[in-house]
């Protein structure tokens, strides 16, 4: 049997090992992975990338073409996914867009500090009308300063008078002063 053979060089105030020669083994692969997972073992700072026993085993230095190609086309395919996820994030905003009144109808107020927009009565509004009603303000037609009711809902021959009213209470009255109804 051979010796093992190995130089050292003096590097930035340390002894660092330089080369390594075997002699001659039946396996040389076995004893050059034996031979590197004992110096990973003794000098761990040779190995910096090195999580655990053997682990550059399954890096791409020592990987097989089949495993670099599906590595490819992990990659690719990880690409394509967040691309995906890309366009259905920004395709979801697309769609929820139009139908934002029926969620602000659970939470707006008619607090005049509140842009119209984003005013109870104007969600209301615009959810019969998305229902298929002729929608009125009839607020808006009247000049006075006494307003009987927020809408009119035209649908054929039905015809509903809307007064929206909101309320911060968790539970809304179940009556109104006036209550009007029309068909």
């Amino acid at each position: 049997m051979g010796q093992l053979i190995y130089g050292t060089a003096y590097i930035r105030e340390a002894s660092r090992l330089v080369y390594v020669i075997l002699p001659p083994y039946m396996d040389n692969a076995a004893a050059l992975v034996q031979v590197l997972d004992t110096l990973a073992d003794v000098r761990p700072e040779l190995f910096p990338d090195r999580p655990s026993k053997r682990s550059w085993l399954s890096s791409k230095d020592f990987a097989f073409s089949e495993e670099l190609a599906i590595d490819q086309e992990l990659a690719k395919r990880e690409a394509e996914f967040a691309a995906f996820v890309e366009w259905a994030k920004a395709e979801r905003i697309k769609v929820a867009t139009p139908y934002e009144f029926m969620r602000k109808i659970l939470v707006a107020t008619e607090d005049p500090t509140v842009p119209a927009e984003d005013r109870l009565s104007t969600n209301i509004k615009m959810s019969l009308e998305f229902l298929g009603f002729q929608v009125t303000d009839v607020d808006a037609k009247i000049r006075g300063a006494i307003k009987k009711e927020d809408y009119w809902a035209e649908g054929g021959d039905f015809l509903a008078i809307v007064e929206v009213t909101a309320t911060k209470n968790k539970t809304p009255r179940s009556k109104s002063s006036t209550t009007s109804w029309a068909a």
